[in-house]
């Protein structure tokens, strides 16, 4: 069912086997255009959606309730 992909990541050498989507179409065929998220990558964006201030979040990361945002990564360009 094809469930194992491999996808160029950022950050890695050789191609990441990741778990390809379980939705199958018979005319349409999913397309893997973007790697995911890597841990913590949208944490600051999210809290800050939801009323945290910076100074909260950062509190937050000194007490060890949020880890370290990650550094920036290139991406690779998506198709268009």
């Amino acid at each position: 069912r094809d469930m194992m992909i491999q996808m160029a990541m950022p950050g890695f050498q050789q191609p990441v086997n990741l778990i390809g989507s379980p939705l199958k179409f018979s005319r349409t065929k999913v397309n893997y255009r973007l790697p995911p998220p890597r841990l913590g990558e949208h944490t600051d964006p999210v809290l800050l959606a939801a009323g945290f201030t910076e100074a909260e979040i950062e509190q937050l990361r000194v007490s060890g309730a949020v880890g370290e945002a990650p550094q920036p990564m290139e991406m690779p360009t998506p198709p268009l």
